[in-house]
């Protein structure tokens, strides 16, 4: 089955599949009511296992019911995971990922409305696009030093999120990366930082001061914009287009 097979296929319930199949990438993204999957006959290829379908090594995780609940410790034979594998998983509330990943795919766990905690692992270099967009209930998160990658819209519209720790070795923060993040109230940008995209803050209420490293080269447009709370930005002498990233009413120290 080719890759994105069933891509958008948004009233599909369910779907039975040959065991012997062999499956292309991201087959069920934006699959929105997609609640079961069946293995039929041998499982040559194909690996079904408390809910979450995997390739026969279980080296690969291919998608996960809906109704999966509770905690879910990825096994750590898995070497890599899905786009959209998680996706409108609601009634996950944490979730354990081993130091066999180094890439959480787009929209691995995005919508998943009801996780609250995520441990991500030091071997992960990239987060992608719409990775945990959308996880309401997710007030934390820790990213480890290893990540060099925080994709756009990565945690966008996690209203809940209060903090979340940006290591020294993240180098680019991506267009809308933590846009829509209404409780978010302090956020740290470390010196290994060049880039931050266009609205990668945006609507980030609560945010009142932040500090702009000397290591970013590149800030986009509206970066910071409807930062509401936002009255004093901290910001290198030779970073003039910065004033582009924050709304007029914003005091500009530069330093």
């Amino acid at each position: 089955i080719g890759d994105g097979a069933f891509y958008s296929c948004l009233s599909l319930p369910t779907i039975s599949i040959s065991g012997s199949v062999e499956l292309g990438k991201d087959l069920f993204c934006y699959c929105w009511k997609l609640s079961e999957i069946r293995v039929v006959g041998e499982e040559e290829n194909l690996k079904m296992a408390d809910g979450v379908l995997f390739n026969k090594e279980m080296t690969r995780l291919v998608w996960c019911s809906r109704e999966k609940s509770g905690s879910y410790e990825i096994p750590p034979t898995v070497k890599t995971i899905d786009s959209c594998a998680f996706h409108l998983c609601e009634k996950l509330t944490s979730v354990t990922i081993p130091d066999s990943i180094t890439e959480i795919a787009s929209c691995t766990f995005s919508d998943c409305s009801g996780l609250e905690s995520v441990i991500i692992p030091q071997s992960v270099v990239t987060i992608g696009e719409y990775a945990f967009s959308e996880c309401i209930a997710l007030a934390t998160v820790n990213i480890p030093n290893s990540v060099a990658s925080i994709c756009c819209h990565a945690f966008s519209s996690c209203s809940a999120l209060v903090s979340v720790s940006i290591p020294d070795s993240v180098i680019s923060i991506d267009e809308y990366a933590f846009s829509e993040c209404i409780a978010l109230a302090t956020i740290t940008i470390p010196d290994s930082v060049t880039y931050i995209g266009e609205f990668a803050f945006v609507n980030c209420d609560r945010l009142e001061t932040v500090t702009i490293p000397r290591s970013v080269i590149s800030i986009g447009f509206s970066a910071f914009d409807y930062c509401h709370r936002l009255e004093v930005a901290y910001v290198p002498q030779d970073l003039k287009c910065a004033v582009i990233a924050f709304q007029p009413n914003v005091i500009i120290n530069w330093y």
